[in-house]
Order: structure tokens, then C-alpha cells, then sequence
């Protein structure tokens, strides 16, 4: 009747129906995998810089751990900290003296992000191959509280055996644990600071043994 033939007209003036098919085109492949690919490196990137933070946190805890123990080590040996004598040329030698405070967990000499080093709970064997962090003989708990005690390596090219005032204003290098961003300083004082610089209040002449 005459609607039927009203609804073909209205049909045919609407022209043929172009149907799209399920597949992309190469052009619109190209676009997605690249915006994926940009993505992913987005997030890998902040992985990898959660990841470090989370690191150097613990290293920074290790650390306070280490001035807290020294602390407890001060009392039993009249106000004098961990010192292995000539026979201790090492860092380790001297850090293995805190063997009573910290109940044989050795892991805390070491820093996570310090992949040239590897973590022990003995501190019997303990040897430079498991510590991460510097330390600065003789000191006492009648030296300033200013003055660093322990701290993490890679401070310069200054050498093993050197006056802890060679460090002063030097920067750690980019094979340090945490490149050269910075590094941990734990004080005499037993808190420890994140340094960009090696810190001016170094004013100690005390010998530093680097691991």
C-alpha cells in the first residue's frame, strides 16, 4: 500500500548503509601498540624509583639501627664506641664488635641497593664482602653529635684508611648503591640524614675504614 511504498522511498533516499568491519586498520594498530609501549615505560619508570625509595629507606634503617647499638655499646664500655685496635683494618672488624647488641643479624651492614655486596645474618664470618657502610674510628660518646659515624660508601675517590676530613664536600659516585643522588649519614648524635654532599661538620681528624 502506499506506506510500504513511502518506507522504500525513505530507504533508498537514506542510501546504502556502509557496515564497518571487527578488524583495525594497520594505521590504528600502529597507534595502540605505541601508546602501550609509551605507557609501560611511564610505569616501569615509576617502579623502578619506588622501588629504590623503598630501598634506601631500609638502608636508612639499617643505619639507626647500627647508632642505636652503638649507643647500648657505649654503656657497657665506658662511653667508648666499637674499636677493633691494629688488629681491625676492616670496617667489618669493627662492626662485628656489636655482635651482643644486635644478636647476630649482620644484614643490617648491609644495604639493599649496594648490589656489589651481599647480605649475612653471621656475624662471625662476617667480612667487608657483607658490609655496605663506612665507619670512623675512635670515636667516643663524648664527640659532638654532629660528627658522622657510619655511612654509606662510594664517597669520592677518597681511599681507605683517610681522615674523615678528606670527605668533606665530596659527592658519591654513580657506582655508590645509590648512585649519585646521594647517600645516608648516621651521627654520633644516632640519627641519621639523606646527604646530596658530604657534610661540613666533619671537623674529625679520625681515621675512616671503607668496605
Amino acid at each position: 500500500g502506499v506506506k510500504v511504498e513511502e518506507e522504500m522511498k525513505k530507504r533508498r533516499s537514506m542510501g546504502p548503509l556502509r557496515k564497518r568491519s571487527g578488524s583495525f586498520t594497520l594505521i590504528e594498530l600502529l597507534v595502540v601498540i605505541s601508546v602501550i609501549a609509551l605507557l609501560a615505560g611511564l610505569l616501569g619508570a615509576n617502579l623502578a624509583g619506588v622501588r629504590e625509595r623503598a630501598r634506601r629507606l631500609e638502608c636508612m634503617n639499617n643505619l639507626r639501627q647500627i647508632g642505636l647499638s652503638v649507643k647500648q655499646y657505649s654503656l657497657d664500655y665506658v662511653d667508648l664506641y666499637p674499636e677493633a685496635g691494629a688488629a681491625g683494618p676492616t670496617a667489618a672488624s669493627h662492626f662485628k664488635l656489636l655482635s651482643n647488641m644486635l644478636q647476630n643479624t649482620a644484614k643490617v651492614f648491609y644495604c639493599p641497593s649496594d648490589f656489589s655486596k651481599t647480605s649475612t645474618n653471621l656475624m662471625t664470618s662476617m667480612s667487608d664482602a657483607n658490609v655496605s657502610f663506612c665507619y670512623v674510628r675512635r670515636l667516643t660518646e663524648n664527640t659532638a653529635h654532629s660528627v658522622p659515624l657510619a655511612f654509606d660508601r662510594g664517597v669520592g675517590t677518597v681511599p681507605d684508611g683517610a681522615q674523615l676530613t678528606q670527605f668533606v664536600g665530596e659527592t658519591w659516585l654513580a657506582t655508590a648503591q645509590h648512585k649519585a643522588d646521594g647517600g645516608n649519614v648516621l651521627y654520633v648524635g644516632a640519627f641519621v640524614v639523606w646527604e646530596k654532599q658530604f657534610p661540613n661538620s666533619a671537623g674529625s681528624t679520625n681515621e675512616v675504614r671503607i668496605p
